[in-house]
């Protein structure tokens, strides 16, 4: 299981290895470089068509199945699979010349490329919903009542009086749940209370986690399960087009085809540039 805000150092590769992390309170849920979550089980080893490997350690997500995410990472599995057994018995078939086996080739390679990058969507539709879900568990409910209002003030105003080194020492209490009230205050006020805003940030979200612990829990997992499959997916489209042979500037064309928008961005590795020509 992934902890909250975790500063993880791994090497490139999958692993079932758990690294010591600091924690903070919040939701790790940066998906611009997706890590290897931690986990703990077997880790299961697939054999490819040209006799390459895969290691793929289960899902943070012990508890369940999430189909967009699970399934994606099984049918990416799937499509990498088939696409390097077809290329491996093109590649093997003395009845074509070279240039026959690129041409054969080369709509087994449009597919795979299609299909993988449709997987990838599928996790990042979870992930925009599931970043969505995380910013609601973090915005405090509104203040819609006048009896509400005037209690933020009259909070707010009662913070303000205490002294600096007051307020340095009570806000880490926060931490345990039971100024949960004071704490969702402080957060809705437009005013800066308190001369270090991000120590009134850090005591709201951990007065929030401690407030409901089993929803924290859960979208934890969730995110960690969303990293684990793009990193996974990654992996797995980074080694079919290794194994295959394809120079990211036939990729990137490949991708250009079919309209991906930013080939740079998704499973695949890509230059930002548009290349000169294909491989």
């Amino acid at each position: 299981m992934s902890r909250f805000q975790t500063r993880i150092t791994r090497d490139s590769t999958m692993s079932s290895n758990t690294e010591q992390q600091q924690e903070e309170p919040g939701i790790q849920f940066d998906l611009t470089k997706p890590t290897p979550a931690d986990t703990v089980g077997r880790v299961t080893t697939y054999t490819f068509a040209d006799g390459s490997t895969f290691a793929l350690p289960p899902s943070p997500n012990s508890d369940g199945y999430i189909e967009a995410i699970d399934g994606a990472v099984e049918n990416t599995l799937s499509i990498v699979k088939d696409f390097l057994g077809q290329a491996n018995n093109i590649a093997g078939d003395p009845r074509l010349t070279p240039m026959g086996k690129v041409e054969k080739r080369q709509p087994l390679i449009e597919a795979a490329l299609k299909q993988v990058v449709g997987q990838w969507g599928r996790v990042q539709t979870f992930a925009d919903d599931l970043q969505k879900r995380v910013t609601e568990f973090y915005t405090p409910v509104r203040a819609t009542d006048a009896v509400a209002k005037l209690d933020d003030i009259e909070t707010c105003r009662w913070f303000r009086t205490m002294s600096p080194d007051d307020r340095t020492r009570f806000l880490p209490s926060f931490a345990g749940g039971q100024w949960l009230a004071v704490a969702t205050s402080l957060k809705r006020s437009p005013l800066p209370w308190f001369e270090d805003t991000n120590l009134v940030e850090k005591a709201w979200t951990a007065s929030r986690d401690a407030a409901a612990p089993e929803l924290r829990a859960e979208l934890e997992t969730e995110a960690a399960s969303v990293r684990w499959a793009q990193l996974a997916i990654r992996r797995l489209a980074e080694q079919a087009c290794k194994s295959a042979g394809l120079a990211d500037t036939h990729v990137f064309q490949v991708l250009k085809g079919l309209q991906v928008a930013d080939p740079s961005a998704g499973p695949f590795k890509m230059p930002q540039t548009v290349p000169a020509k294909a491989a």
